[in-house]
């Protein structure tokens, strides 16, 4: 079920981010590939170089930890970016594009003005995705370890499928939830949303986990074997 809940909250950033740029930043097409771009590489690096060595250094338990408090402080914090558009923001140029792509009216009556540009609202989501996106980065594969390390030698498999099958789940029902809430409650709800479960994941782990020894986990939520 964690499995299920981490890919359900990154499910619903991803389903909704470009929209929430587009009404608090005024990023068209372009600026989100870029952005996107340069945080796909960030969770490279970071999975490929970083994760295994603070598993090593610190253990499964706490990385876990880190990484659901990441996401509940970081994407909390991008909750409250403000709408402020960056200084290259053009709403007729916006407006026109949007028009193409044959965008809904209501979609263009969130566009930011051009009035107040500046790179504050950036900045903003800039301090809230990194840690909120480390904190995801953290922790899948933190949880297939745990998986690994605690599942009696010959379910391994069928816990590592069934772990899967949580991701995939996940990964359906959050963009829609992620939707849901963009339109009916407005940008910041699903971002909310997110880091409210993050910290109440964070606590069930905490309640439910045993102590953690010198050298990492000595028992997990996701343990099946002492």
């Amino acid at each position: 079920m964690l499995s299920f809940a981490v890919q359900f909250i990154f499910g619903m950033f991803t389903a909704v981010f470009a929209l929430f740029t587009l009404t608090r930043l005024g990023f068209n097409s372009v600026n989100n590939a870029i952005f996107f771009g340069a945080f796909g590489l960030t969770l490279m690096l970071m999975q490929g170089v970083m994760v295994g060595r603070w598993v090593n250094r610190f253990g499964e338990y706490r990385v876990l930890l880190a990484g659901l408090l990441l996401m509940a402080v970081g994407f909390g914090v991008t909750a409250f970016t403000p709408q402020q558009a960056v200084p290259w923001y053009s709403e007729v140029a916006m407006i026109a594009e949007l028009a193409q792509q044959g965008a809904d009216p209501a979609q263009l009556a969130l566009l930011p003005s051009e009035a107040g540009a500046g790179f504050e609202a950036f900045l903003i989501i800039l301090l809230g995705l990194l840690p909120g996106t480390m904190g995801f980065t953290l922790q899948l594969p933190t949880i297939n370890t745990l998986i690994t390390k605690r599942a009696e030698e010959a379910i391994v498999g069928e816990a590592v499928g069934v772990s899967a099958a949580f991701i995939g789940a996940g990964t359906v029902v959050g963009p829609a939830l992620g939707g849901w809430l963009f339109e009916q409650i407005g940008p910041s709800a699903p971002f909310t949303a997110v880091s409210l479960l993050a910290a109440a994941l964070l606590i069930l782990v905490v309640r439910v986990a045993p102590a953690v020894g010198k050298q990492g986990v000595e028992m997990s939520p996701v343990s099946v074997k002492q």
